[in-house]
C-alpha cells in the first residue's frame, strides 16, 4: 500500500506541474481518469495498486525536466529491493521540490540566527551586542525572479520587528516578476558594504556607520534593504554610491 501511495503522489505532484503550466483547463475529467485508471485495480492480495507498478519509473528536477543519472528507479531482477527503495525515495524527493515550487509560501523560510549559522554564529554575523542583539534580528530564505529570467533563492537577515512586512513585500515582488539579480547576507562579502553594492547584491543587516560617518546606517538594526544597489544607487549632493551606479541617476 505504501509503494500505491508513493506513485499516487508523484502522479499528483506531475498534475501540479501541469496545473501550472498549461493551466486547469487543461486538465479535463477525461484525462484525469485516464491518469489515475492504472491505480484503480486490485492485485489478488488485496493491496489496491497498479500490477506493473514496479514497472513504473520517472524522473523530474525541480524545474520539471529528466535527470536520469539522478532519480530513474530501475525495474527488474537485476535492481535489489534496497536499491529500488532508495530510489524511489530519491524520486519522492524531487518531486517535492517540484511541488514545493509551485507553493511560493513555503519557500520563504524564516530562522533565528542561531538555527540559521550554528556554533559559527559569531564570526558570520558580526554586531555590537549593546546597540543591538542576534536575538532582535531573523535569517529570511527568499525565493527571487533573477536577471536571467530564473528562480533563485535569496537570503536576508533583517530586524524581527520587520520580518513578517519584509516577506510580504518580497512575495508581492516575486509574483510580479520582479527582478533581483542577487541576495547574499553581508559575510559573503567579508562585511564590505562596497564590494556588496558594486556587485549589484540586494542586502539588509549591516552593523556599519552610514556613507556620511558619524552615525551607524539603519542597516546596523536590520531596518533598512539596499534593493538593486547599481540601479538604485545611493545618492547625496554628488556622491553616487557604488559608482557604477551613475549611469541611472
Amino acid at each position: 500500500m505504501r509503494k500505491v501511495l508513493n506513485i499516487v503522489l508523484v502522479v499528483l505532484c506531475i498534475n501540479w506541474v501541469i496545473i501550472g503550466v498549461y493551466g486547469i483547463g487543461q486538465l479535463d475529467e477525461t484525462f484525469l481518469e485516464n491518469m489515475f485508471e492504472p491505480f484503480k485495480q486490485k492485485t489478488q492480495d488485496g493491496e489496491e495498486g497498479n500490477q506493473d507498478a514496479d514497472k513504473y519509473s520517472t524522473s523530474l528536477d525541480a524545474g520539471g525536466s529528466k535527470n536520469d543519472e539522478k532519480s530513474e528507479l530501475v525495474s527488474g531482477s537485476d535492481v535489489d529491493d534496497a536499491t529500488k527503495k532508495e530510489q524511489t525515495e530519491s524520486i519522492l524527493d524531487e518531486m517535492d521540490e517540484v511541488c514545493d515550487m509551485i507553493d511560493v509560501d513555503c519557500q520563504f523560510k524564516v530562522m533565528t540566527l542561531q538555527e540559521r549559522y550554528g556554533e559559527k554564529l559569531s564570526e558570520t554575523v558580526k554586531l555590537d551586542s549593546k546597540v543591538i542583539t542576534y536575538d532582535e534580528l531573523r535569517y529570511v530564505q527568499v525565493p527571487h525572479i533573477g536577471y536571467d529570467g530564473m528562480v533563485h533563492l535569496g537570503e536576508i537577515i533583517v530586524n524581527v520587528a520587520v520580518v513578517d512586512d519584509v516577506v510580504g513585500i518580497f512575495k508581492d515582488l516575486f509574483l510580479a516578476k520582479y527582478p533581483i539579480e542577487k541576495m547574499h547576507t553581508i559575510d559573503y562579502y567579508q562585511g564590505s558594504d562596497d564590494d556588496s553594492m558594486a556587485d549589484n547584491n540586494s542586502s539588509g543587516f549591516n552593523f556599519r556607520e552610514m556613507a556620511s560617518g558619524g552615525k551607524l546606517s539603519l542597516h546596523s538594526y536590520g531596518l533598512a534593504i539596499d534593493l538593486n544597489p547599481i540601479m538604485n544607487p545611493y545618492i547625496k549632493d554628488e556622491v553616487v554610491l557604488p559608482a557604477s551606479g551613475v549611469s541611472y541617476v
